[in-house]
């Protein structure tokens, strides 16, 4: 996540719960959520707010973020990689990219995937 993204994150935060943000919050925000994905976090936000009336901080999101990525891995199923099985290290690679991709939500050939894609070529579908 950019600072940039940062700062529309803390926009929709303060859209439910009345914070003043400035660049400064974005910059700080973004220091702690750097390795997360925008979407991610984003439906972190929601859900919070969906189900708390607390205050909203990164280590929250966080949190959700990961135990979100862990339910995907959870509930997805992997692929066979098409790395050779003989090849260890790569198939152990190809293993670990898969579980990043379903973890992240972005692997085409699960059903999250799919449904994904079907949404970004179908804008008027919601999910």
């Amino acid at each position: 996540m950019n600072a940039i993204e940062a700062g529309e994150l803390l926009a929709t935060c303060a859209s439910f719960d009345r914070r003043t943000t400035g660049p400064l919050d974005a910059i700080a925000w973004q220091k702690v959520l750097r390795d997360e994905s925008y979407a991610d976090c984003e439906r972190a936000v929601i859900e919070h707010y969906r189900n708390s009336e607390d205050w909203l901080m990164p280590a929250r999101i966080r949190r959700l973020v990961h135990a979100a990525r862990a339910e995907r891995l959870r509930r997805e199923r992997q692929q066979v990689p098409a790395a050779d099985p003989d090849d260890v290290q790569a198939y152990l690679a190809a293993l670990r990219q898969a579980d990043q991709g379903i973890a992240r939500g972005d692997v085409p050939g699960t059903l999250a995937g799919i449904a994904r894609r079907v949404l970004a070529a179908r804008p008027e579908v919601t999910e």
